[in-house]
Formats: structure tokens, sequence, C-alpha cells
């Protein structure tokens, strides 16, 4: 039996169907749900943070962590059948704006971003002493927090979101308009290859293809 809320389950069923890539990667998942959470409180929007614990990596939904490591077999069968909650249980612009987020992070990135905030950085001292699982509750969330969201939230608008595709070249993340990673030759990917293996700036890199066919990249 799974232990996560309906909503969490509903949540992770999106971004199951929008996210194949990363579904399997614990850590991309719980950051999709905190930071859709944590989107929705700034916007007082209805909103969770039952389960929201501190771990190493960052706030994690304990119960849904648990479901996936666990009793993986049959959260997998959940995600995989019919609705759980009908779509309109889901706020899309802050299901899309999390999901953008996590996808032009690598997961160090997405982690050490978590690891700013103070609600996570006040169980840091428990966290040192080895003690686990220990509870974020709504008041450790400070101005300074819903100001790091806030801006976040604020970043991408959904235009830019909805009209952009990403390659992943490990560690660096390229955001391409919809349709210009299909154009790419061998060429441009060595290239892109060459960067990444250099690039010490933080993700994301936004690319385009003059119509020379050079790529510029900011």
């Amino acid at each position: 039996m799974l232990n996560q809320s309906l909503e969490l389950l509903n949540l992770s069923q999106w971004f199951f169907k929008n996210n194949k890539l990363f579904f399997k990667n614990k850590l991309k998942l719980q950051k999709f749900l905190f930071f859709y959470m944590m989107f929705q409180k700034i916007n007082k929007r209805n909103y969770s943070l039952e389960g929201l614990k501190a771990y190493d990596k960052g706030p994690v939904f304990s119960p849904s962590y648990g479901d996936i490591s666990w009793r993986y077999d049959e959260f997998y069968e959940t995600m995989c059948g019919s609705e759980i909650l009908t779509e309109d249980k889901i706020n899309i612009t802050s299901a899309k704006k999390a999901n953008f987020l996590i996808n032009i992070l690598n997961s160090n990135e997405v982690s050490n971003l978590t690891h700013q905030f103070d609600a996570w950085k006040s169980k840091n001292d428990l966290l040192k002493q080895h003690i686990h699982q220990i509870p974020i509750s709504e008041s450790d969330f400070t101005i300074k927090d819903l100001s790091l969201v806030t801006k976040l939230y604020e970043m991408y608008p959904i235009e830019l979101i909805d009209n952009s595709e990403i390659l992943y070249l490990d560690p660096t993340r390229f955001v391409f308009r919809n349709g210009d990673i299909s154009k790419l030759t061998d060429d441009h990917r060595a290239a892109l290859e060459n960067v990444s293996s250099l690039n010490e700036e933080p993700n994301p890199l936004f690319v385009d293809i003059a119509e020379d066919g050079v790529l510029e990249i900011d």
C-alpha cells in the first residue's frame, strides 16, 4: 500500500507523463514536487507541505520518497494506470515551471539550489549529527525563502518554456527553440560537447542557430 497523499501521487503521475527522462531519478522527482508546492504557496494556491522533511540533498516529501524507494513496482503501476485525479486538480503553470527548472539544472545544481533555503539550513546542524527525516514546517520558511521562490517562478515565462527544448550533455544543459535540436550537424554537436567539457558557467546555456549555421551561445 502506498503511503503518499493523492495530491502527491497526482503530481507524480503528471511528472511521469511529461518527463519520462527523469522520472526514475528520485532526486529530480522530489525537487519537482518541492518547487511545485512552493510555487503554489507564493501564489496563494492550493498546496501542502505535509510529509516534507530535511534530507542531506535538500527538502524531500518523505512518504513519496519511501514509496518510490521501497514500493516501486506498486508505485510504477499506479503511475501507468488511469488518472488518479483529474488534471484540473493540478496547476499547469506551476507544474511546467517546476518541471523546466529541474530540467535545466543538473542534479548537483538543483540540490544546491534547495540548500539555499533557510528552511533547510535550519536543519543542517541536525543533519551533520546524522539525524534523519527532520520535519520541515511552514514556520521554517523565511521571507528570504519566499523571495527566492518568487524570483525562480518569474525567471522563465511560460511562453519560453512552451517553445523550448533541452539538449542534455552532462553536466551542461543547452536550451534551444523547439525544433532546432534536430537541425544540429555532427560539427555542431562536437562543438557543444567541447563547450560542455570546458564550461564553468552555471546552467542553463541558451543556444540560437544563426542563418549562416553558426551557434550563438548565451
